[in-house]
């Protein structure tokens, strides 16, 4: 039972990314995009206690990255070995957001909409430091959570030069219903299709100008085709396949999150240029290599063994729901009444 049940958590953890098109949220139950977001319902001590950043990002001289990572791990478990080591070296500086627990409970598996608030609280606290623009780098969920804070808190839009989205789950996984029939984590429940996190997120407008869109992914991800992973809308948007730079490459979902190398190029060069990423700038000369740069190439089979193992563990310790979360009060177009003196 035990063996089974950690084959449905590890097949969990391939298929919650995978996307279909988005579930028709341009209807007039959902909030208008330019109405002023609500207030935090996060305690100020918690949002604190989130944000780890590197000493560079105060008054930062280029542009500093927040680091979001996907469904049941935190930024440690599977940046550590790979991004956070290739942004110091590129001299990037960048702050992680992870909710802060004691144990695995939250490590991105409950509400998203809860999670966003975590990264409004990172966008407009690294604005505050570096005195600039940031841009966003995340995977899977976290390539998701960060259109959801600029959906509905308008006020940092502006905060925010870019997003790069890497194999995100921008629509939802067509396999949930399979995954999760009755039982599943809440989080999973809204990256499933049809969902209505979806259907909110994606209301009125993917997209928003004055910020530049990279979705990066790959035709050998199992959880997230292609067709389901891009966006549409207004503003700069690239949605960027590896094999249109490199046709060989065979990166899936987490090596387009962990250790492709053309996946690197692009956040690079969306990251060191106006706008998102060119696929037309990246040099052919990537293709010959393995790794990324933040690799270690000695140690790298063993550290993405570890991030799954953790990973699964993870999903096999936080709690499930019913069902899927109720979708916040300040996503309709009613907004939050307040109930007035008498209401019962």
């Amino acid at each position: 039972m035990v063996v089974r049940f950690a084959r449905v958590v590890a097949l969990v953890a391939l298929l919650v990314a995978t996307h279909a098109t988005p579930a028709g949220g341009s209807t007039a139950e959902f909030a208008p995009v330019d109405r002023k977001g609500p207030r935090l319902s996060v305690p100020v001590d918690r949002l604190e206690a989130s944000l780890t950043c590197t000493g560079n990002v105060r008054r930062a001289r280029t542009t500093p990255v927040l680091l979001l990572a996907g469904t049941a791990v935190n930024t440690d478990q599977y940046f550590s070995w790979n991004w956070k080591p290739a942004l110091t070296r590129a001299g990037i500086p960048w702050c992680a957001s992870d909710v802060p627990v004691p144990d695995a409970a939250n490590q991105n598996l409950t509400d998203i909409q809860v999670r966003a608030e975590y990264v409004v609280h990172a966008i407009r606290t690294m604005r505050a430091m570096a005195d600039r623009k940031i841009s966003v780098i995340g995977h899977s969920q976290g390539g998701v959570v960060p259109r959801w804070a600029l959906r509905f808190w308008p006020d940092v839009r502006p905060m925010v030069d870019d997003v790069i989205a890497l194999a995100p789950t921008s629509h939802g996984t067509p396999l949930g219903t399979q995954i999760c029939p009755a039982m599943c984590h809440p989080a999973i429940w809204q990256q499933r299709v049809p969902a209505n996190f979806y259907r909110a997120v994606d209301s009125y407008q993917q997209t928003f100008r004055g910020v530049s869109y990279t979705v990066v992914r790959s035709d050998f991800d199992p959880m997230v085709p292609p067709e389901a992973a891009d966006l549409t809308g207004p503003g700069d948007i690239t949605n960027a396949r590896v094999q249109d730079i490199c046709p060989a490459d065979t990166a899936d979902h987490d090596g387009v999150g962990t250790v492709d190398a053309v996946a690197e190029a692009l956040v690079l060069d969306a990251l060191r240029h106006r706008g998102p990423a060119d696929p037309a700038r990246v040099d052919p000369a990537v293709c010959s290599r393995p790794l990324m740069s933040g690799v270690n190439p000695a140690t790298h089979a063993a550290d993405y063994a570890w991030m799954k193992e953790v990973q699964n563990q993870n999903y096999l310790r936080a709690p499930v729901a019913e069902s899927e979360p109720a979708l916040a009060c300040y996503t309709s177009v009613a907004g939050c009444r307040r109930p007035r003196a008498g209401d019962s």
